[in-house]
């Protein structure tokens, strides 16, 4: 459900960053917000591109990676082909779908100032349902797309906006809809439990959010920890792969905390020696 949780956190960020940008025109909007994600987004990521190329050539991590890997996933396309989809390294498709966010993201805007959002929100489902319903054999193509993720992205909008409060009339219905896919799990069951997945993604997202403010009561230390994973958690993305690469993954309670602390160590020492640096001369 990580990446659920994810996408619904990226909706929430961006109406937040939309309605922060201090202009009276949509298209001045458009072109600030776009120029923010630009810079954040991937000057980082076309360096990782580098990063892992010599990973792979180097053979610690086993992967495609050939011109067309590379033309793909520079284009943020990789996602529309089987063949590129997990290549370079298998969490880059993540990073596809959330491009293809940003570009939707204006329209989806238009859309939340003509239409109802609570119809909105359920016509976002649309996607999803028509996948589980039409296609029965698992495409990763198919069924991680945007169109099929649009649930989370749309409900950490309503998130924002306040509609998705557990005491508000969306989130009874959004109680209705999760009865009715566990009801008909058999039947609309997609790949790896998209559909439930993405049910269970929303539904602790919301949850989450609603109790959000208990985070004031953790101790410093806690909280410094969370601060500290969240600064440097686009490096520990970009890089955990190389983890599950190179360390055949472990069971055991112990091996698992001693690779979460790799995953983690690799993710923040990437940060200190590129993302860090490269973030204070874009700022510049």
């Amino acid at each position: 459900m990580g990446c659920d949780l994810f996408f619904l956190l990226s909706g929430y960020l961006c109406i937040r960053s939309w309605n922060k940008i201090e202009s009276n025109t949509f298209s001045k909007k458009i072109k600030i917000f776009y120029k923010s994600k630009i810079l954040r987004i991937i000057p980082v990521y076309y360096i990782s591109l580098i990063v892992w190329y010599f990973l792979i050539k180097e053979g610690i991590a086993v992967k495609p990676y050939n011109v067309k890997d590379l033309i793909y996933h520079l284009l943020f396309i990789h996602t529309f082909d089987k063949t590129t989809f997990f290549s370079i390294s298998g969490v880059f498709w993540y990073i596809g779908v959330q491009i293809h966010f940003y570009l939707l993201f204006p329209f989806i805007v238009i859309l939340l100032e003509k239409i109802n959002n609570i119809l909105l929100f359920l016509a976002s489902f649309i996607p999803l349902v028509l996948a589980s319903i039409f296609f029965s054999k698992g495409d990763v193509v198919l069924y991680w797309n945007a169109m099929i993720f649009m649930p989370t992205f749309v409900a950490g909008i309503l998130l924002y906006k306040g509609y998705m409060r557990i005491e508000s009339k969306l989130f009874i219905v959004f109680i209705f809809i999760c009865i009715f896919s566990i009801m008909n799990i058999n039947n609309i069951t997609l790949m790896l439990g998209m559909w439930d997945r993405v049910i269970a993604g929303i539904l602790l997202g919301v949850l989450l959010f609603n109790l959000r403010d208990g985070i004031n009561k953790l101790p410093f230390y806690i909280k410094n920890f969370v601060t500290l994973i969240a600064i440097t958690s686009y490096s520990i993305y970009l890089y955990n792969y190389i983890v599950v690469s190179y360390i055949p993954i472990v069971k055991s309670g112990s091996g698992l905390v001693i690779y979460t602390m790799l995953v983690f160590g690799f993710g923040i020492l990437m940060y200190e020696l590129i993302e860090k640096p490269l973030t204070k001369i874009i700022k510049k």
